[in-house]
């Protein structure tokens, strides 16, 4: 799963060192307040984003965050994309094999 040392604990704010894109991203404060209700939240660095590039692991990289945060809190699994992000997740969302990899996109 990309960016390990970006995941949380349910209802923590992310931890994403300060010096990062994560921490300095507009997507952070939206995470920290899911955290703050009891969400857990994971925000993974993906650095080929920055840069408004798509790289063959990309959508499985997407894939292997909700995989990771589902296996390790359970339940259900929803995700959060802005702009260029939001269509990279709804092709992380579309899978052949009829995995359910989130239950709810935003």
């Amino acid at each position: 799963m990309p960016g390990p040392e970006t995941q949380d604990r349910k209802g923590k704010a992310p931890s994403a060192g300060a010096d990062s894109k994560a921490a300095r991203g507009r997507a952070n404060p939206f995470a920290r307040a899911l955290a703050r209700v009891g969400i857990a939240v994971t925000t993974p660095e993906l650095p080929e984003l920055a840069g408004y590039r798509i790289v063959a692991t990309t959508i499985d990289d997407i894939r292997a965050c909700s995989d990771g945060l589902r296996a390790r809190d359970g339940g259900a699994v929803g995700a959060f994309g802005i702009s260029f992000a939001g269509g990279l997740l709804l092709l992380a969302a579309a899978d052949d094999a009829g995995t359910t990899r989130f239950d709810y996109l935003v």
